[in-house]
């Protein structure tokens, strides 16, 4: 059987409070609870509630009491046997709470809607399973009753307090500790004081299984506890630690949600007092601190994060030989070529009788068939150097690319340790832990510390304004709950960088191709240029010559 989504593995409790005041107090201390989240979801109900026409089935209205996302209570009120037909519960549980309290009478009203709901509820809740099968499922009901009292005080008809309509009695120990081993402060009745009331909502919520995170409830932990006799001993908690959790609590919250908001910072003050051993960094010195922080960032891990350029490497080394050297070198290399003068002329003649034979028996080498030649080798040094041609070629072609495309991803890769020494940094400007690793000193009046959020991260509450990715004459606000509205804006945003990025490729490529035509017209210049230079020296030599002539 599914769980119901509110009230989950414990099940429904029914609470019956005391008619007048007292149900007052009582129900005051469980929205108090609820609204500091000790309380589960409960639901509650009162004589006062009950439909004065008399007719049966009884109209009984019950108060669901919970916390809403604003942290406020909020009661709902429902009819009790609708509520009951809507869910699917496998275990209810009517509790009724009586108090006995000096001059207080005996409350009749209650009691009578005690019986009258118990009679109804055996009817409301199913006895049989939802199917055949044994092992299915069945909702049980346990009608419990709560009998609470100040210290050594003894009421008058203890008998009406009993009833054997119900399937346990549980009567409070009269006794107030902050722990089993600490003083008892006893339990005392004052009229204008919550403290009573407090002492039966712990028991309460011990027995309906109120409290948040705990399913069972005392009567499913008795039922399972060592009896003596009719007997058994529940162990409970004391209102004094409630109470004392409470504060706690409440204070925690508080400085939870001064330090949650961005603009008000941890104190105000003009109010309050500083933060002990810390003070607040001024306005004025925000940005110092902040590029303080940078620099230090950066520093992390021998500067892990910083740019480094390449470095320039030297010249390589000039070849050193002395004269005899670089004669036997030229020597060495014109007597090789002369030596291969023969050859190549050979070669020669022999490519221009088969242009002749191509020539004349094969239409110029037009036809169908051809004369053979020699095969065409390559001087072996001529073979290195066009191989190495070829590699500079390459390299120069990937370096232009490299110099005129943006900054492309780094190949620097972030470590837990660089997070951690981080985390400390941010982390210690916030609340001053820490900062002596980092070479910050501690001033007279403590550590310096930001006592707003907003000071080191952007207020979460502001509206940011951006220009319109559709529409760039426009301008949107965006707020950090819009996320459909951004989700929106990323898509446009993604096609406008896959746009950009294929621009940008293309733009590169005409780049590195108008470098490669620069240069291929800077070299035709400097040929044409020699050209020119060798048809001017030709010109002027005859000139000379017939000077010298006429000389």
């Amino acid at each position: 059987m599914a769980r119901d989504p509110i009230w989950g593995e414990s099940g429904l409790s029914v609470t019956l409070l005391p008619s007048g005041p007292q149900g007052d107090a009582l129900f005051e201390v469980a929205t108090a609870w609820t609204k500091l989240r000790l309380l589960a979801p409960s639901m509650w109900v009162r004589a006062e509630w009950l439909d004065s026409t008399g007719t049966n089935p009884p109209r009984q209205t019950a108060v669901v009491l919970g916390a809403s996302r604003a942290e406020e209570p909020h009661m709902v009120e429902v009819d009790l046997f609708e509520q009951l037909a809507r869910q699917n519960l496998g275990q209810i549980r009517l509790l009724v709470v009586r108090t006995a309290v000096p001059n207080l009478e005996f409350d009749q009203k209650q009691d009578d809607l005690v019986e009258l709901l118990g009679r109804y509820l055996d009817q409301s809740v199913p006895k049989v399973r939802s199917s055949s099968d044994a092992e299915a499922p069945i909702a049980s009901l346990s009608k419990l009753n709560l009998l609470t009292g100040p210290t050594e005080f003894i009421p008058q008809n203890q008998e009406r307090l009993v009833n054997p309509l119900f399937n346990a009695h549980f009567v409070a120990s009269t006794e107030d500790r902050s722990s089993p081993l600490a003083g008892d402060a006893f339990v005392r009745y004052d009229s204008t004081s919550r403290r009573f009331a407090g002492f039966t909502m712990l028991h309460v919520a011990t027995l309906a299984a109120l409290w948040q995170g705990l399913p069972r409830g005392g009567y499913e932990l008795a039922k399972k506890a060592n009896w003596e006799g009719d007997k058994v001993y529940v162990s409970r908690v004391f209102v004094s630690a409630i109470l004392t959790d409470g504060l706690i609590q409440r204070a925690c919250a508080r400085v939870l949600q001064r330090a949650g908001n961005a603009r008000e910072g941890f104190t105000d003050l003009s109010l309050d007092f500083a933060v002990d051993g810390t003070y607040p960094i001024p306005d004025a010195q925000v940005d110092d601190f902040i590029n303080t922080m940078v620099s230090l960032t950066f520093d992390f891990r021998d500067g892990i994060l910083q740019y480094k350029p390449a470095a320039d490497r030297e010249a390589p080394a000039k070849f050193r030989f002395g004269i005899l050297g670089q004669l036997g070198d030229f020597f060495v290399f014109s007597g090789n070529k002369i030596l291969r003068v023969p050859f190549y002329t050979g070669l020669w003649f022999w490519k221009k009788t088969v242009d002749i034979l191509n020539s004349l028996f094969q239409g110029g080498g037009k036809g169908a068939a051809e004369v053979v030649g020699p095969q065409e080798f390559l001087d072996p040094r001529d073979l290195s150097i066009i191989k190495k041609y070829d590699q500079v070629a390459e390299t120069k072609k990937a370096a232009d690319l490299a110099i005129n495309s943006p900054v492309g991803n780094s190949p620097v890769r972030s470590t837990p340790e660089l997070w951690e020494r981080i985390r400390k940094l941010v982390f210690g400007f916030l609340d001053g832990s820490n900062l002596q690793l980092f070479g910050i000193k501690r001033q007279d009046n403590g550590w310096p510390i930001f006592y707003r959020v907003s000071s080191m991260f952007s207020d979460p509450a502001d509206v940011l304004s951006v220009p319109d990715p559709l529409d760039e004459s426009k301008r949107i606000s965006l707020k950090w709950m819009d996320l459909a509205q951004a989700s929106e804006i990323q898509v446009a945003l993604t096609q406008q960088v896959i746009k950009t990025k294929d621009s940008m490729s293309a733009s590169l490529q005409k780049v590195v191709s108008s470098k490669e035509e620069i240069e291929r017209l800077e070299e035709e210049i400097r040929e044409l240029q020699l050209h020119l230079d060798l048809d001017l020296i030709d010109a002027t030599e005859p000139v000379d010559n017939q000077a010298v002539n006429r000389g």
